[in-house]
């Protein structure tokens, strides 16, 4: 969060929803306008609630808009999580599957990773739908914003810049 927040019209465009089918249909409305496709960042826990505008709106059936999710693994089976966590994290790969969305899940070598991402963008464009992108935990190092390192020299972070 802290990386997309600190490059929001940089880099990039970040636009925070509301909730996963709001991220969904941003995403799709996105595409609708530019022809490019958008990418949509949730826990796991979301992919449950974005199941509607996936099946209905995005998929190759309907309308065939590609989008891209990246989905943290939050109660990965076989590691340790929050009770919270475990039936979600157990179920994602297989909901993934009865939804017919393409998935790959994020290696943790640089090179396999920039492969893996070229891979599910190419497959986005080819089907026209919906495709996800499983990260386990601890894949990314945490991300120390410039202006975070300066405010925290300066003694001026507020608590909600030091949680993200």
């Amino acid at each position: 969060m802290t990386y997309l927040a600190g490059n929001h019209g940089k880099k990039l465009t970040n636009i925070i929803a509301c909730n996963e089918c709001e991220a969904v249909a941003l995403a799709a409305g996105y595409h609708l306008a530019t022809g490019k496709i958008g990418v949509i960042y949730m826990q796991n826990s979301g992919e449950g609630k974005a199941v509607n505008p996936l099946t209905s709106l995005c998929d190759p059936e309907v309308y065939s808009i590609p989008l891209i999710m990246m989905i943290g693994w939050r109660g990965e089976p076989g590691k340790a999580d929050e009770p919270q966590h475990k039936k979600m994290g157990r179920i994602t790969i297989p909901l993934l599957e009865t939804l017919e969305v393409p998935f790959e899940i994020m290696p943790d070598e640089i090179k396999m990773a920039e492969r893996t991402v070229t891979d599910i963008i190419k497959t986005a464009r080819e089907r026209g739908g919906p495709v996800a992108l499983i990260i386990r935990s601890n894949t990314f190092e945490k991300y120390i914003s410039e202006r975070s390192v300066a405010e925290d020299s300066a003694g001026e972070a507020s608590m909600t810049e030091k949680m993200q």
